[in-house]
């Protein structure tokens, strides 16, 4: 797998360098000082042109065939993972809902067997109260 995307880098290293040189073989067009007026300030002279449109023909074929399929992977993934970890955020959410309502069924079980309880110590309270009243009376 490395040694095949090292081909592919290899191979557009190549393509960019000799779309750099095509580029660079008409040095003395980019610095020509020709004065324009006018709407020619926005045409391009075909002597620039031509080799600006081979150049970005070049890179556009060499980033569609090396760099949009990185890209494209790269995006692919993310989305996978975006997917699972929401799934997974999903999951969790649910459990802990359940976890709620367990943890909320177990506290009114407590509040309701401490108020038995409560119940129960004031009835034996009265109870004892009115033997001892009963047994110091007698």
């Amino acid at each position: 797998m490395k040694a095949k995307l090292k081909t592919k880098l290899a191979k557009a290293g190549v393509a960019a360098a000799s779309a750099a040189s095509l580029a660079c073989a008409f040095p003395t067009l980019a610095f020509a000082s020709e004065e324009k007026e006018g709407i020619a300030v926005l045409i391009p002279d075909m002597n620039e042109f031509i080799p600006m449109l081979v150049a970005f023909i070049i890179i556009l074929i060499v980033l569609a065939k090396f760099g949009w399929p990185v890209v494209d992977n790269i995006i692919t993934k993310r989305e996978s993972t975006i997917k699972e970890a929401l799934k997974k955020s999903e999951e969790a959410q649910a459990e802990a809902e359940r976890t709620l309502a367990e943890y909320k069924r177990q506290l009114e079980e407590a509040k309701a067997q401490s108020a038995k309880i409560i119940a129960d110590a004031k009835a034996t309270g009265e109870a004892v109260k009115a033997d001892i009243t009963n047994k110091a009376q007698a």
